[in-house]
């Protein structure tokens, strides 16, 4: 099950920034894009607001190759492009980690598809985000809208090795089996707050037309449709 996005603005939010917390990150999801083409660049997931540092987005490029962006506190930027050019109304796994001391590397289906040795190594500061994570839209508003259906995002504050992401993106693991994530949303689209299954009570709230869709790569991810999730405190807390 998945959430199926259609319109701009559309998107789900989840109301904080997530920060690697020393540097390293894992970020990743499956994304199916119904558009007839790739022309607006459609987002992932985006922390890439307004602000002019700490920001970092996994998106599809407008020729349709995945890419993995970051822009550090001391204003340094890399990104690396994935070589696997997608097609639409296909499933995909999503996967980019930043090493600061050594690389960019961006997954494609558990796959590598290409890597970025950076000789400059931007900050992420752990304490600055810039905006606040969102899946399906830039978090600057009205840019890289994605069309088409969303699931299974995660983030984690160090980078997994290309043995934990391959049995992620081929079912043999769940983004909760491996490691810690400092975030994982199912993304079920019940038209209600979307579950931080990190267990930190960071929900995302869906925006725009954003709705259940059942299909998705892996089965039973989502818990049968019930009552929305009680009220958070402290939503907005940092991570």
């Amino acid at each position: 099950m998945s959430v199926r996005i259609t319109g701009n603005p559309s998107y789900v939010d989840t109301g904080v920034g997530v920060d690697p917390s020393g540097g390293d990150a894992t970020v990743m999801g499956w994304g199916l894009t119904t558009a007839g083409d790739f022309g607006n660049g459609p987002r992932l997931c985006s922390r890439w607001g307004a602000g002019a540092a700490d920001r970092y987005l996994l998106q599809v490029s407008v020729t349709g190759f995945p890419l993995f962006a970051i822009l550090g506190s001391d204003l340094a930027g890399q990104s690396v492009t994935a070589l696997t050019q997608l097609k639409v109304q296909t499933w995909y796994h999503l996967a980019a980690t930043y090493i600061r001391s050594t690389s960019l590397i961006i997954y494609v289906n558990g796959i590598q598809s290409n890597i970025l040795t950076a000789a400059v190594k931007p900050n992420l500061s752990a304490t600055n985000p810039p905006s606040t994570l969102r899946f399906g839209l830039d978090s600057a508003g009205g840019i890289g809208q994605w069309e088409g259906q969303l699931a299974e995002c995660a983030t984690w504050n160090r980078a997994l090795s290309a043995a934990e992401i391959l049995s992620i993106a081929t079912n043999a693991a769940s983004p909760l089996s491996v490691a810690t994530p400092t975030g994982y949303w199912n993304l079920c689209g019940y038209d209600r707050l979307e579950p931080d299954k990190s267990g930190r009570g960071n929900f995302g709230t869906p925006s725009g037309t954003v709705a259940f869709n059942a299909d998705h790569p892996r089965a039973n991810v989502c818990e049968p449709v019930g009552p929305p999730p009680p009220p958070i405190s402290g939503r907005g807390a940092t991570w």
